[in-house]
């Protein structure tokens, strides 16, 4: 493909409603980065087509492209079902008819993709498109998502973590490459962030005077005491923090860290292979999946999107354990500093509507 002079997003009255002729353009998009970098890019490409009526395709290519070590890619998880959304996943064959390649470049302030269906090119959007705003008039990213892969997530979290017996808060801290990259990505503070955002949330909840039966028990005693009613008295759930780390290590502190200062007021787990090996069960549903059809960061993801609150980290994997959470009631505790050099209001179009700001 030959390549064309960039297009930049047009107004929205330019092309108010879609067009009646078949569409002579195509429409893809770049693939770069983690997972969360992923899905954006795909949801935008899912509502730019909608709202075009430009048929769609991506590259399914086996890994992303990234600042780091190229990155695994998700065709056959998370984005296996695109094609029944109207994305065809192509290989290398059978080739594509010869279009100038046209780049569409993401715009600031936010602008819908809004583009002539009618132009012989293909269409190269490339970008991040880190923003609601680009697809919040096709929200569709949920029905994508294989519906097998969600319950399988929620049984797990069930299986491990009792969820649904008590109030699951999804705590995500991210390490990695953000280590590496101090002056672009906010580090979050354990006790700054983390702790007030707990505060937060549980509110009053922190400051009842434990039970005696609180305060002899640990874990899951403490579980099993708390779902027991008193005389007269609804109990409260149980609080349960569940702590998704990409450092094991690291993560362990933070757990370790929210176990001592709540001490009979809130558990808390690290979420990982071990602590499921040790807590072990007889309905176990981790063999019910491949690991190509159910990567460990695809489930944590998906068991992220299905507690009952969730704190996020300045990282598009939470922000999509954020934005798929439906849980009735949830809440998300967001960190308004998400860049170093950009911190709110100049990070404002990274936010849903509801969610809360420390």
């Amino acid at each position: 493909m030959r390549a064309s002079a960039p297009i930049v997003a047009s107004t929205a009255a330019a092309t108010a409603s879609l067009p009646t002729a078949p569409a002579k353009a195509l429409l893809t998009t770049n693939i770069v980065g983690g997972m969360g970098n992923q899905l954006f890019l795909i949801a935008n490409l899912l509502a730019t087509a909608r709202r075009t009526g430009i048929p769609a395709y991506v590259e399914a290519a086996p890994f992303s492209s990234s600042s780091g070590a190229p990155r695994p890619t998700y065709w056959g998880s998370l984005f296996r079902n695109l094609d029944r959304h109207g994305v065809q996943m192509r290989t290398s064959s059978p080739p594509l008819p010869p279009l100038p390649l046209v780049p569409v470049p993401e715009v600031r302030p936010v602008q819908k993709m809004r583009l002539d269906a009618q132009r012989t090119c293909v269409y190269n959007m490339i970008g991040f498109f880190q923003s609601e705003a680009f697809f919040d008039d096709h929200p569709i990213m949920p029905s994508v998502i294989p519906p097998e892969l969600r319950t399988y997530a929620r049984d797990h979290l069930t299986t491990y973590y009792d969820g649904g017996r008590c109030h699951t808060v999804a705590m995500h801290v991210r390490r990695g490459d953000y280590t590496d990259y101090a002056d672009i990505f906010e580090q979050l503070d354990v006790v700054e962030y983390y702790d007030a955002a707990v505060r937060q949330l549980l509110g009053g909840l922190l400051l009842r005077s434990p039970s005696p039966q609180q305060q002899q028990q640990q874990q899951q005693p403490l579980l099993d005491s708390a779902l027991k009613s008193t005389a007269g008295t609804q109990p409260l759930p149980p609080l349960h923090l569940l702590v998704f780390c990409d450092e094991e290590r690291f993560g362990r502190t933070v757990v370790g860290y929210f176990r001592t200062k709540y001490t009979g007021a809130v558990m808390a787990s690290l979420v990982c292979a071990e602590t499921e090996a040790s807590v072990g069960s007889a309905n176990s549903a981790v063999s019910s999946l491949s690991e190509s059809m159910m990567p460990r960061d695809v489930l944590e993801l998906l068991m992220m999107s299905q507690c009952n609150d969730v704190v996020m980290a300045n990282s598009t994997y939470s922000w999509w354990g954020a934005y798929l959470n439906h849980t009735p009631l949830r809440r998300v505790i967001a960190p308004s500093r998400w860049f170093v050099k950009e911190p709110y209001p100049a990070s404002n179009h990274l936010y849903c509507p509801g969610w809360i700001l420390i």
